[in-house]
This record gives structure tokens, sequence and C-alpha cells, in this order.
């Protein structure tokens, strides 16, 4: 199974995570910090950082 059927955030909005408000900032971040994958989804967003920047 992919790690990101397993994820916290699969039924948050996206928009959460790239919001500029302070309030959904921490929404997103309270819901990182309970996810059982965040070890994959941080190494997957520092990969994509990577590419992104190549």
């Amino acid at each position: 199974m992919d790690w990101r059927h397993q994820a916290a955030c699969r039924d948050h909005d996206p928009e959460l995570w790239f919001s500029g408000k302070p309030y959904e900032q921490a929404a997103a971040l309270a819901i990182c910090r309970s996810c059982p994958v965040i070890g994959e989804c941080s190494a997957r967003e520092q990969l994509d950082q990577q590419e992104a920047r190549a």
C-alpha cells in the first residue's frame, strides 16, 4: 500500500499547507505531527524541493 493512503492529511484541503494565515499553518502542522507516515512525507518533500532547484 502506498504511504499516501495512510497520511493524516489525505482528507484535508491541500491549500491549508500553503496558507499565509497563522491559524491555518498551525492546523496544518498539527495534522503533520499526528501523522503516522511523516517520515515518508518529509523525504518526498525534500526530493521534490531538490528537483525543483535542479
